[in-house]
């Protein structure tokens, strides 16, 4: 449902757990002028908030990537630069400071009272390779024989193909990575992209493993025109924010923060195969193979995954004949990551012993 344009934005913040607006990730945020009051018009009253958000930036930790005055709301598109980078903190301070300027000069309150924020993908989640895995994977080690991360093409070190590829095509590609492994009981565990490949792999291939374990696997691909057409919108409305950007070299990095801001994982190369290969893998729905899949399976989500809807990861326990559902609170879409590594891990080694 679109925003209310009439009215402010409801309280913030949005997610419950304020742990999930620390740290070295990027966010989406949009703050509106004081009863939408045309303000951002004025070269100089644009001028003075942009001192204010690099100088608040500055101390916070925060990059500015991109930054976009509409004539009532600003959008913001920044980047936590240590651990304890906090959004909450900066933009309050950026809200605090800015707003106390205008009110001396002006005699009007600047900001709305609140916010929209929306985190976005971490680079590491959209690029995922085998790097993103070594700290899981040195905690995981003195508990299995091996523990092999497969870099997907497009993904980490391997080059994209020559030719436009869908899930069947990544499935063939691991099943020959697989294959060296042949003389070993596996244990496959697929996360979010690898989760289809995972899913595709051992519907047709029941014997590849012994178990399968999916991570907020992105199998279910409902055809979602609203999404499609909020992106259109979004894409045109970015285009015109973009337009307005002084040096070509900052075009080029807002149309890639553009792309980022959809959840398309083609911000980095928004050309070529890369493009095409996503267009199609994204229109695969595989919930027609879950049935097939024989062999036991965990299905396992975390409760603040805002990038695969944890109805889904239910929606897949429940269609695996086999399968177990864990939910991981507080877990985010990179379960293997340090906040809930130790935990997922637990649960790995309770569904393998099993």
């Amino acid at each position: 449902m679109p925003l209310d344009q009439t009215k402010q934005y409801p309280k913030r913040p949005r997610l419950q757990d304020n742990t999930n607006y620390m740290g070295t990730r990027g966010y989406f945020v949009t703050i509106n002028a004081y009863n939408r009051m045309k303000y951002f018009t004025h070269k100089k009253i644009i001028e003075s908030l942009i001192g204010y958000l690099q100088e608040t930036s500055k101390v916070s930790f925060f990059d500015i990537v991109v930054y976009c005055f509409m004539p009532d709301h600003l959008h913001l598109v920044v980047e936590g630069k240590k651990e304890e980078s906090n959004l909450l903190s900066f933009i309050h301070s950026f809200k605090q400071k800015s707003g106390f300027a205008f009110k001396k000069v002006h005699k009007q309150k600047l900001w709305a009272t609140s916010f929209h924020d929306r985190p976005l993908r971490k680079s590491e989640d959209i690029r995922g390779s085998h790097e993103t895995w070594t700290d899981f994977v040195a905690l995981a080690k003195p508990h299995f024989q091996d523990v092999v991360v497969i870099d997907l093409p497009c993904f980490g070190d391997e080059p994209c193909p020559k030719a436009v590829w869908g899930v069947e095509e990544y499935a063939e590609f691991a099943k020959e990575k697989i294959s060296k492994y042949a003389n070993r009981q596996i244990v496959l565990l697929g996360h979010s992209f690898g989760g289809s490949v995972a899913t595709q792999l051992v519907a047709n291939n029941p014997d590849i493993a012994s178990k399968l374990i999916l991570s907020g696997a992105a199998v279910i691909r409902p055809k979602n025109y609203l999404k499609r057409f909020i992106f259109g919108t979004m894409a045109k409305i970015g285009k015109g924010c973009i337009a307005i950007l002084p040096s070509q070299k900052l075009k080029i990095l807002a149309k890639k923060v553009l792309y980022r801001v959809a959840d398309s994982p083609d911000f980095s190369n928004t050309s070529g195969i890369k493009r095409d290969i996503f267009k199609k893998i994204i229109r695969q729905d595989l919930r027609h193979l879950l049935s097939s899949i024989a062999i036991p399976t965990c299905v396992m989500q975390g409760t603040e995954d805002t990038y695969v809807p944890f109805r889904h990861g239910k929606i897949i326990a429940d269609g695996i004949p086999s399968a177990s559902f864990v939910v991981i609170e507080q877990g985010t879409h990179g379960l293997h990551q340090k906040k809930t590594a130790e935990v997922f891990l637990s649960d790995i080694l309770e569904f393998c012993n099993k």
